[in-house]
């Protein structure tokens, strides 16, 4: 784990599961999400990673037009097959001590689908006996769903299906229903909401232990720092034969009204802006968490690529709606539609597959003819 948070110099809070929830009643985008902080992945590693031995280095080309992200494969689970070890006691974010002694049926319960993810990566998908709206992964989508009206908890639905053991970050609600199946006897730990690059590992390290898997979790771990390390050195490599480094801003957008905002430092969209080598304008003009996107912010801006979620964007119409909000069309991303969309549950969720998502959005999106 060490190793891993000396390589990335990163931090920062969560604010995205906020906004999911004031706009999931209005709005019910069957999409998980999560949120981060400022740091450039990019910009971490030390001379100790090899240098991309390729001769010819492609730069960094800005799309041509809108560019759709799809979702990428589940990374394959760990190769250790050890048998759990329970039971164990783990103290969660809340400070409460739980003795862990049946995992059979679990319930993975966060707005991000992070859980589920990396649950499945830990080799324990068969432990899993239902799923949120946020879990869209091919593997579990005849498990019974446990959400209505977009992130609602059904404590219904949840109490049929007899969990073992129900692990949660309150980023899902109404948390009366957390409470309910606390009181009929069903184990509920508690794990940290944020999603960063420098939380990850204690995320992945927590389940682990949570499963009785604790040596799967290393494993896991020093996987994807490994994969980490080498998409970041590639997109370093790009990123010196580019002349102008591309200035992006990340909007997030719920329906067709005020739900408009622009995330900067400690969103979490700085993070994945940083890890694709580019300038990450909100930040570098001061604003923290998010805020209301004006046309005078966007103006101020005046990023070169725009970035949004695809449930998100469709939810407001697509492409040609994003354009009549004020400010978008005049800014040099809208003129030249320069919009990434991303699937929610892999843009800011900061899971397994962060590293596959990163490479794919470069490749797709950042690569000569890209956008056409």
């Amino acid at each position: 784990m060490n190793k891993w948070l000396n390589r990335l110099l990163v931090g920062g809070t969560s604010i995205l599961a906020s906004l999911l929830l004031v706009t999931s009643c209005s709005s019910p985008i069957p999409a998980g999400t999560d949120a981060t902080e400022e740091a450039s992945a990019a910009s971490s590693h030390s001379s100790e990673s090899p240098t991309p031995s390729t001769s010819a280095v492609e730069p960094l080309s800005l799309p041509s037009g809108p560019v759709s992200i799809a979702p990428v494969p589940a990374v394959e689970p760990v190769s250790s097959k050890a048998e759990p070890a329970l039971p164990v006691t783990f103290k969660d974010v809340t400070g409460g001590t739980h003795e862990i002694t049946d995992t059979s049926r679990v319930l993975a319960l966060d707005i991000y689908g992070t859980f589920v993810e990396t649950i499945i990566a830990l080799g324990e998908q068969d432990k899993l006996v239902g799923r949120t709206s946020s879990n869209t992964q091919p593997e579990i989508a005849d498990l019974p769903m446990v959400t209505v009206g977009g992130h609602q908890l059904n404590a219904e639905a949840i109490l049929n299906l007899q969990p073992t053991l129900v692990i949660a970050d309150k980023t899902l609600g109404p948390p009366e229903v957390l409470t309910q199946l606390a009181d009929a006897g069903i184990p509920v730990v508690y794990l940290d909401a944020k999603r960063t690059l420098a939380t990850m590992p204690t995320m992945i390290q927590d389940l682990s232990d949570i499963m009785g898997v604790a040596d799967r979790g290393e494993e896991l771990s020093e996987e994807i720092s490994q994969r980490l390390e080498q998409v970041t050195e590639q997109i370093k490599a790009r990123s010196a034969e580019t002349q102008k480094q591309p200035a992006a801003a990340f909007l997030y957008i719920r329906g067709s009204g005020s739900v408009f905002f622009i995330f900067g430092k400690d969103s979490g969209a700085d993070d994945l802006i940083t890890s694709l080598g580019l300038k990450d304008v909100a930040s570098e003009k001061g604003i923290t968490d998010y805020k209301p996107a004006t046309a005078e912010a966007l103006a101020e801006l005046a990023p070169d690529v725009l970035i949004v979620m695809s449930s998100g964007l469709e939810s407001g119409g697509g492409i040609e709606e994003l354009l009549k909000r004020p400010g978008v069309a005049q800014t040099p991303a809208g003129k030249n539609k320069r919009i990434i969309d991303l699937p929610d549950g892999q843009s800011l969720s900061f899971g397994p597959s962060y590293p596959d998502m990163v490479e794919k959005i470069i490749q797709e999106a950042f690569t000569a003819d890209s956008g056409k």
